[in-house]
């Protein structure tokens, strides 16, 4: 309790919030604030991939797609590439045929042409696609890998 004290004490001093801090106990990423798990956000420009729930969003809108599109989707982020045959180790792990790759991959590019989002993936010859990085609302580009949820959205401008 001492230590959330000063955790924040400190953070009112250089007059900004405190962010919890995620620890690993058994294995488990929990916030030592509330004990509830840490949600890990992976931002790539304009997409941003939620793990718990699995959540895929372009300019802060929801793309509607299925949870083996979205398993697909975030093997791709994860990196920014893929090789065909992760994203079929993705697939046959969800319990998916690997040879609908093809088709799960056109489903998800059409989801995101109704949004009005360009092609997301980039070929990469005969052996995988790159993560299309668009720039978000404040024309950032930039990749970021770990934050939580409650971050993201001080980022974007939100408060609690």
């Amino acid at each position: 309790m001492q230590m959330q004290t000063d955790i924040a004490a400190n953070a009112e001093r250089a007059g900004r919030a405190a962010l919890p801090r995620e620890v690993s106990v058994a294995g488990v990423t929990c916030c030592p604030h509330c004990g509830r798990a840490a949600e890990t956000v992976i931002k790539r420009g304009a997409i941003v991939v939620t793990s718990d729930p699995l959540e895929i969003l372009w300019n802060d809108r929801p793309v509607p797609l299925s949870p083996t599109e979205a398993q697909v989707f975030r093997t791709i982020a994860v990196r920014g590439r893929a090789t065909y045959a992760a994203i079929d180790a993705a697939l046959e792990a969800f319990g998916s045929n690997p040879a609908t790759r093809p088709v799960v991959m056109m489903r998800i590019r059409r989801k995101f042409a109704v949004l009005g989002c360009s092609d997301p993936f980039v070929r990469l010859g005969q052996h995988g696609v790159r993560l299309r990085i668009e720039a978000d609302a404040n024309g950032s580009a930039a990749t970021v890998i770990g934050m939580d949820m409650d971050q993201l959205m001080i980022d974007r401008g939100y408060s609690k």
